[in-house]
């Protein structure tokens, strides 16, 4: 979908095989959609052996070969993090420049939160929300921040960590930012640079102050105006989806009946 920093992959009733994956520069982390009776893992002199239930995630560090064997068909999602998005998010978290980035190899394993990031970038590519390029932003800093918190090799000498919400008046200027700027695609660097905070330390104090991820809040804005453009202009649907930054009008469909509950043409019905 023409992400820089990460890429997803999902595979859907894979056969039985064993395959060989050679170094990659990018960390590969895979969560399992369906179980596997019998799965070997050769990393090295390493061999994991055992089954996998649906939720269970796997991390393959940067430079490493592997081998895999799985024994029946089984649909797996494949997300590979560039080390330049793990290094920036380390940096703008305040780590200290002698800490390695370097993420550990880790088989079957279970973290519900990582679980929750894969399967919110499956639905987006599904539901072609990733064409919202805030979208991405938000769940693959999310994702390289846990990894970088709870999977480093090295800890960090210094974690900043910074707490609570976003001050009043940079929250007020990231909203009249998000309400001046609804037509068009906006960027988790662009509102973080208007809150005058770093990326990673903006999505989660953009949610304790509104209660929304910044993506929810800018499509619940989108939605919003919508509405009010609907009643004006008497159900110019494709219109009003074009000038509000959605994609095309099935995926301004899909958002407006998530948030309202109906679509926009029975919405303009039921006036």
């Amino acid at each position: 979908m023409g992400w820089a920093e990460f890429r997803v992959d999902v595979h859907e009733n894979h056969l039985p095989a064993e395959v060989e994956i050679p170094p990659s520069r990018a960390v590969c982390l895979l969560l399992c959609l369906s179980p596997v009776n019998r799965l070997v893992q050769s990393r090295g002199s390493s061999i994991h052996e055992g089954q996998a239930r649906p939720g269970d995630l796997t991390l393959l560090p940067a430079g490493i070969p592997s081998r895999w064997y799985w024994s029946n068909t089984t649909s797996v999602v494949h997300v590979y993090l560039e080390p330049q998005l793990l290094s920036r998010i380390a940096e703008e978290a305040g780590w200290a420049s002698g800490n390695r980035v370097e993420i550990r190899s880790v088989c079957t394993f279970r973290d519900p939160f990582i679980a929750h990031l894969v399967l919110g970038l499956k639905s987006g590519l599904e539901a072609g929300a990733m064409r919202d390029r805030l979208y991405g932003d938000c769940l693959g800093t999310a994702l390289a921040a846990h990894l970088l918190r709870h999977y480093c090799v090295f800890s960090p000498k210094m974690l900043a960590g910074e707490r609570g919400g976003l001050p009043r008046h940079r929250l007020k200027q990231v909203l009249e930012h998000i309400k001046e700027n609804l037509g068009r695609p906006l960027r988790l660097g662009e509102l973080a640079g208007v809150a005058r905070v770093s990326r990673s330390h903006f999505a989660l104090a953009f949610r304790q102050s509104t209660g929304l991820s910044p993506h929810q809040y800018v499509l619940q804005s989108r939605v919003e105006a919508a509405k009010a453009l609907l009643r004006r202009r008497d159900g110019a649907i494709s219109a009003v989806s074009a000038e509000l930054g959605f994609s095309d009008q099935s995926h301004f469909t899909r958002v407006f009946r998530s948030i309202v509950g109906t679509t926009p043409r029975r919405y303009l019905d039921r006036r």
